[in-house]
């Protein structure tokens, strides 16, 4: 018997190529925490491996793990072998996406352990035990998240946004000023006799920036998140929503420059003949 999800339903879906394909209701995540790494294996209810990768201590590196996790399945049950400091921020990114996680004492793990015979001991061996042990039990205790410290990751995400933002206005004032220097990198400026438009090079580094801070944005309510859930609404996986959230943000920036005005949550007053 497995624990913790409601059913161990499968739901018929269509894949990118029109395909129907059977997506687990629930899965199981184990992590096996580290301070530099942590090692996230999932399984479905028969106990079956479905993802498993290193992943580093990092806010970007979780957030990736976090989303192509959550599009394995409606429901995911998260489990930690680790409740101290090299878990907290896995633990609050975690909260701020709704998502919380059982602890498995590492006295637990080592036990189970001896029923999975045959392998050496892995960071990714431990985290599939920890989510079996998971999926088996249902008397792990639940990691409750300090409201201060979910509140402090909020601000930090949204300063980490307005860094963002800065960082693009430094880009286009940088330009603006190597164009006015040497004329002739209008080219790829995206700047043709005053008008703007989208270049067809591009930087890859600033499309990061962009899809990052889509990601973070969908932490707070607002437009950002409306729009995300629209597309998940629509089907869009966690990743493909994120990145139709990224190009529309860079939409609009666009227009905002084409149009030399401020954003405002109003749209502008359209100019009548």
């Amino acid at each position: 018997m497995t624990a913790g999800c409601s059913s161990g339903r499968r739901y018929a879906v269509r894949n990118e190529e029109g395909r129907v394909s059977k997506r687990p209701g629930c899965v199981w995540c184990g992590i096996d925490g580290g301070k530099g790494h942590h090692w996230a294996a999932v399984v479905d209810e028969t106990g079956t491996t479905v993802w498993s990768k290193k992943i580093d201590n990092d806010e970007s590196a979780i957030l990736t793990a976090l989303g192509e996790i959550l599009d394995l399945a409606d429901e995911v049950r998260w489990a930690v072998d680790i409740s101290g400091t090299p878990s907290a921020l896995l633990l609050a990114l975690l909260a701020a996406h709704g998502q919380q996680a059982v602890y498995v004492p590492g006295r637990t793990v080592n036990r189970m352990a001896g029923a999975y015979r045959g392998e050496a001991k892995t960071d990714a061996r431990d985290a599939y035990v920890i989510a079996e042990t998971a999926r088996h039990r249902r008397d792990l205790a639940t990691i409750g998240v300090p409201v201060q410290l979910a509140a402090d990751l909020t601000l930090l995400t949204s300063h980490r946004t307005d860094l963002v933002a800065d960082r693009v206005r430094l880009i286009n004032r940088l330009r603006d000023v190597l164009t006015g220097i040497f004329p002739a990198l209008e080219r790829d400026s995206g700047r043709r006799t005053g008008n703007l438009h989208r270049p067809k090079r591009y930087s890859r580094r600033l499309r990061r920036v962009f899809y990052l801070s889509a990601q973070t944005s969908i932490i707070r309510e607002g437009p950002n998140r409306d729009f995300y859930l629209k597309k998940r609404g629509e089907g869009l996986k966690h990743v493909q929503a994120i990145i139709a959230l990224a190009r529309r943000r860079a939409s609009v920036l666009w227009a905002l420059l084409r149009d030399n005005r401020v954003f405002t949550f109003l749209p502008p007053a359209t100019q009548t003949a």
